[in-house]
């Protein structure tokens, strides 16, 4: 059974925690600022993952609480206006000055690993992670990010321009073959097709493709009347970015 988390109007986070037993009592938390170490006690938003962390928003900064204490992440000169979890379980963040894009140590196998060696360390109250920020100048029409929602493969921000989209791309692999004239049962009459995305994080996308047409054994006859053999074929290839 999983934990509720509410945030509150100025009283912080409130943690429903339901009966664990039959014979069990349910369970209500408050964390605030002054006992817990919250960012500040006005709550806008909350996201649970799937490994049970929990990020609160606040007006200049965000709360994650590492399910051993809550550290606090202040984004200075910046307004903070919602959250989205996207399903590579990275948080997204929608400030006044772009979006910015979390991915904590805990998501990744080696993370986990860590996180499990130190389950009862200090030094683990505080797990880190990778972020990256997208505004006017990496891809957005307009830095001022209202609101935020992950879908699917992408995730959508609200701005000044209208909607725009992030759109999450995943390597892709594709093989095409294929016989011609196959009435004649021709073997070395064939096309083959092949081509590979390869995402790269912020930096875009990268992939290449082969294009091969096989027009098999031909038969030629010099001036002399020598015959001779060669193959026939047709191939293109190219990268793209």
């Amino acid at each position: 059974v999983e934990d509720i988390y509410v945030g509150l109007e100025n009283a912080g986070v409130a943690r429903y925690r339901p009966p664990r037993t039959a014979a069990g009592a349910a369970r209500w938390r408050i964390f605030t600022a002054s006992t817990d170490g919250l960012l500040d006690d006005d709550v806008r938003d909350v996201l649970v993952d799937r490994f049970a962390h929990v990020y609160t928003a606040h007006g200049d900064g965000v709360s994650h609480f590492t399910l051993r204490s809550w550290e606090k992440i202040r984004f200075r000169g910046q307004q903070v206006r919602g959250l989205s979890l996207d399903e590579k379980n990275r948080v997204w963040v929608a400030t006044s000055e772009g979006a910015w894009q979390f991915t904590p140590a805990h998501s990744t196998p080696k993370g986990r690993r860590q996180e499990q060696q130190n389950r009862d360390a200090a030094a683990s109250e505080r797990m880190g992670g990778e972020w990256a920020h997208y505004h006017a100048g990496n891809g957005l029409r307009d830095k001022d990010v209202t609101a935020v929602r992950a879908e699917g493969n992408d995730v959508w921000f609200l701005t000044g321009a209208g909607v725009e989209r992030y759109h999450n791309a995943k390597t892709q692999v594709g093989f095409f073959y294929e016989t011609l004239l196959p009435a004649l049962n021709l073997d070395d009459l064939y096309h083959a097709y092949m081509a590979a995305t390869f995402p790269i994080e912020e930096w875009g996308t990268v992939g290449g493709f082969v294009n091969y047409v096989s027009f098999g054994r031909n038969l030629t006859t010099g001036d002399e009347g020598t015959q001779s053999t060669f193959n026939a074929y047709e191939l293109v290839a190219g990268l793209t970015y």
